[in-house]
């Protein structure tokens, strides 16, 4: 269950890199690289869209990336997802099953079992 009850996308100025921040995952849409951030103590996502710096709460990992990619939830398609431990090593591709369920988990999901990601998305145009 979500943090928060209202979902947010709120543009902020470039977030000073710290301990506070975990990088979470580099997110490659068809447009361009979406860099995923975790703030453990506040539950939020900071992303970086090549523009600008954004922050979510934690929630369905579907509906912030529709948000982020300016696209419907349903018409995002996951093509392929390497999952790492904390410190970027192994980075074996993740089974078939979960990259399917993988836009149905919320960000905390992945941040609070320690995973990190690299996934390749893409967009279905004929889907809207």
């Amino acid at each position: 269950m979500s943090s928060f009850s209202t979902f947010y996308n709120v543009s902020i100025p470039e977030p000073v890199l710290n301990d506070q921040l975990e990088q979470l995952a580099q997110i490659k849409g068809p447009h361009d690289l979406l860099e995923i951030y975790w703030m453990p103590k506040t539950k939020q996502i900071i992303a970086w869209d090549g523009l600008g710096w954004w922050i979510q709460p934690n929630g369905l990992i579907s509906h912030s990336l529709a948000v982020l990619m300016d696209c419907r939830e349903w018409s995002i398609i996951t093509e392929e997802i390497h999952l790492f431990d904390r410190d970027y090593k192994n980075g074996e591709r993740a089974p078939e099953d979960m990259e399917r369920k993988f836009l149905e988990c919320e960000w905390s999901d992945y941040a609070c079992d320690k995973m990190r990601f690299q996934a390749v998305l893409d967009v279905d145009v004929g889907s809207d």
